[in-house]
């Protein structure tokens, strides 16, 4: 058997550009992985991000509450009217672009939030100082209006599913109470 130089180098030629044609092939997928992980990385990153912000808005909003008094309609002091209105306000912007979870509004803030709403809407008396009534102030910002629509619709959804789910339960005892 006779091989000549050319067969050599054609032969060389041939693994050569298999071996290269294995590196690229390696190559890519190593540099796809890579890729993968960045991506993975950059998106824990930025949902770490959004936590620490909503927890941030969280104290934010206990902080815009903690000063808040009640609204006696009958001796309207204007500060007052206005921080709450100002919490209102807070807490409706945070609500409405669902900056915090929905829940832990609810749980922490609805009922000051609903007896506010109501009392400073339901107001209509001028305001020393100002020449507004607490309505006027309150439908300065509608997303304070839009909120709490928001809200009341979802407690008064929360509120037929918790009774209708105590009348099932009540309805399963009395049945396994007629069975024994």
């Amino acid at each position: 058997m006779n091989i000549n130089i050319e067969t050599i180098i054609s032969i060389s030629a041939l693994i050569i550009a298999g071996f290269s044609a294995f590196l690229s092939h390696r190559s890519t997928k190593l540099a796809e992985i890579a890729n993968n992980t960045t991506k993975q990385v950059a998106q824990n990153s930025s949902e770490l991000t959004k936590e620490m912000f909503r927890r941030q808005n969280v104290i934010d909003l206990h902080l815009a509450w903690r000063g808040v008094n009640e609204i006696n309609p009958n001796e309207i002091i204007t500060p007052d009217v206005i921080l709450a209105v100002n919490a209102l306000d807070l807490t409706a912007s945070i609500w409405n672009h669902d900056i915090v979870k929905k829940d832990i509004i609810l749980q922490s803030y609805w009922r000051s939030y609903s007896e506010l709403y109501e009392t400073i809407y339901n107001c209509n008396e001028l305001m020393p100082g100002l020449k507004k009534t607490c309505r006027e102030l309150i439908r300065e910002s509608p997303a304070i209006s839009t909120a709490y629509e928001s809200m009341k619709k979802i407690v008064n959804s929360q509120t037929i599913t918790t009774n209708l789910n105590k009348e099932n339960q009540h309805a399963d005892a009395t049945r396994n109470d007629t069975k024994t």
